[in-house]
């Protein structure tokens, strides 16, 4: 269980990689020239022209109203909205998927979930200016901005798979724990993996660029993010377990030792904490073993 844990993590690291270095080697067709814009002096931003591969390019339509037509402080949106987007996805949504595995704190859930809503509210924001962009430049079915809305609705979801931590009477639902575990992986890896996309698009933006620089600091840092988050949260969080490939708890004991752990909580009142605290013991295997499919273990001498 454990090498194929390990193997798996190996394959996402692997896709990561290649995925944030083909961003980078896309070769630029021939400079075109471009009309500046007033937020050209930012020191975010260089006076380089931009790609003008049809593959990227927004409708041409989008620009034969000439960049000068755009808003002065177009592109200080353009930074804003790369900023909240990297905040969100290199350090809030993997701070709180792994401070939830390494802090064995009574209240963690709520502050998992205060983490995660505050991510979600940034990276709200972020794509609120994204769309706002796109409709200036008519490229909203762009791959980039496609990507970015399918997260936002997947992540939206998210809060929805776990309502079962607060009715009492529908714990069984514990099969949405490792939807909502797995998914939001999968969203971190795809929302970081869209940043770099992001970078490419903006090289097909008339008027001042992103210095590269700045693109390859995104790069490494989305790439070392990833690791960290990959190694603390699956294998470092599953290594630590006891015996985790003879052990683990299939799924259908894991809906036995929620139900196991509930009734054990019968004599203290079922709040809100209370179930939340039951239904984490169970995520990361922190409940009494399973008699007789599990025996004790032997008392230390």
């Amino acid at each position: 269980m454990a090498l194929n844990k390990l193997s798996s993590t190996f394959l996402l690291l692997v896709s990561l990689s290649a995925t944030l270095t083909g961003a980078q080697l896309i070769p630029a067709s021939p400079p075109t020239p471009t009309v500046p814009i007033a937020s050209a002096s930012s020191s975010w931003l260089t006076t380089t022209s931009p790609m003008s591969n049809s593959a990227y390019a927004p409708s041409p339509a989008a620009w034969s109203k000439g960049a000068s037509k755009f808003p002065s402080y177009f592109g200080e949106a353009k930074i804003a909205h790369a900023a909240l987007g990297a905040a969100a996805f290199l350090f809030c949504f993997p701070l709180g998927g792994i401070i939830v595995k390494v802090w064995p704190h009574r209240h963690i859930v709520w502050i998992h979930a205060a983490i995660q809503m505050f991510a979600l509210a940034v990276f709200v924001a972020s794509t609120g200016l994204g769309i706002w962009m796109g409709l200036k430049i008519n490229a909203l079915d762009h791959y980039h901005c496609v990507i970015g809305l399918v997260t936002l609705g997947l992540l939206g979801l998210q809060p929805l798979m776990k309502l079962h931590w607060f009715h009492e009477k529908i714990p069984k639902v514990v099969h949405f724990v490792h939807i909502h575990l797995w998914l939001g992986r999968v969203l971190i890896l795809l929302g970081i993996v869209d940043g770099g996309l992001g970078f490419q698009f903006a090289a097909t933006f008339k008027g001042p660029q992103w210095a590269s620089g700045w693109k390859i600091a995104y790069g490494v840092c989305g790439a070392l993010v990833w690791i960290i988050y990959v190694s603390v949260v699956i294998v470092w969080v599953e290594l630590k377990k006891p015996d985790a490939g003879m052990t683990r708890i299939a799924e259908s004991e894991e809906l036995t030792a929620l139900h196991q752990a509930w009734g054990r909580s019968d004599e203290r009142p079922k709040t809100a904490d209370t179930v939340a605290s039951t239904v984490h013991d169970v995520e990361v295997g922190e409940v009494e073993p399973i008699e007789p499919v599990r025996p004790a273990r032997p008392r230390a001498l």
